[in-house]
């Protein structure tokens, strides 16, 4: 078997990095081996542990705050995605400035507008979208606010006949927020289409009415909100 997860990433790696005398080690999402001689550099994305813990497990709750702590300090170059992460991360580690590098997430050059009817309707006929829907895209999990999305479209729903797309995948404590479609009686209304790949998406963004954004939190922007 394989390993995986912390034990590949603390274990494994270290020996095969000293093996072939790797001089530096880049991680793009928020890990690197706590142990080992040469330059790590890992990207941490995110930065709720620290701003609002309670959204995840009880678990990951406290682990992932040690965890993520360990790795900055033992990384030569934290990069995060955004000032916002940065802030949040400084604050609660203490770490420098200087550790620091603020590198944004690029756009596929697939989003971009479609005007070609053909590629529209080949979409729309894939995904069996209705002729008019508002789009929420992301992973359905606390931090991006669903629930508030379902309350907010159930009180205007019945004045508009527009329908509400999801793109994105379930993700932890995602049953309580999907438990609200049918607490809600907006089953009918409401489409699930699960992840979506970046060429298809990016037609359904062409096809939406509009797009909304409601998160609690969004480390990939200059700044984000907080519920408190």
């Amino acid at each position: 078997m394989v390993p995986h997860g912390h034990y590949w990433d603390h274990m494994v790696v270290p020996s095969v990095a000293k093996k072939y005398g790797v001089e530096m080690l880049f991680n793009p999402f928020q890990s690197i081996p706590l142990l080992g001689q040469f330059k790590k550099i890992p990207v941490i994305h995110n930065s709720e542990w620290f701003t609002m813990p309670d959204v995840f497990w009880m678990f990951e709750r406290y682990t992932g705050r040690i965890r993520i702590k360990a790795i900055m300090k033992a990384a030569n170059l934290v990069i995060s995605v955004s000032q916002k992460v940065a802030e949040d991360l400084m604050q609660a580690t203490g770490l420098p400035a200087a550790k620091f590098r603020v590198i944004y997430n690029g756009a596929s050059e697939a989003f971009k507008p479609i005007t070609d009817a053909n590629v529209l309707d080949a979409m729309k006929q894939k995904f069996g979208l209705p002729d008019a829907f508002i789009l929420f895209v992301g992973g359905i999990y606390p931090q991006k606010n669903f629930i508030g999305v379902l309350k907010a479209f159930h009180a205007i729903s019945h004045k508009i006949p527009h329908h509400l797309v999801v793109a994105g995948n379930t993700r932890w404590k995602s049953g309580h927020d999907l438990e609200w479609i049918g607490r809600l009686g907006i089953e009918k209304r409401v489409q699930l289409l699960g992840w979506v790949s970046h060429d298809d998406l990016a037609a359904i963004y062409n096809l939406a009415t509009c797009f909304v954004i409601p998160s609690f939190h969004e480390s990939c922007s200059v700044a984000s909100n907080s519920r408190s």
